[in-house]
């Protein structure tokens, strides 16, 4: 079952960059919305669904 991770804050994305799929902590920071960011994670898991990542 695919599994998708997503970093609460820039600081965990960062040290983990290789584990997290959707760094959340940029709404927080101001460089994002929630709205960006929830684009974000829709396109992606649109993508591991139809088998593309």
């Amino acid at each position: 079952m695919p599994l998708l991770k997503v970093a609460t804050h820039s600081d965990l994305a960062r040290r983990w960059h290789d584990l997290m799929d959707v760094n959340a902590g940029t709404i927080a920071t101001g460089e994002a919305t929630i709205a960006n960011v929830g684009w974000e994670l829709s396109r992606l898991m649109l993508d591991v669904a139809s088998g593309k990542k």
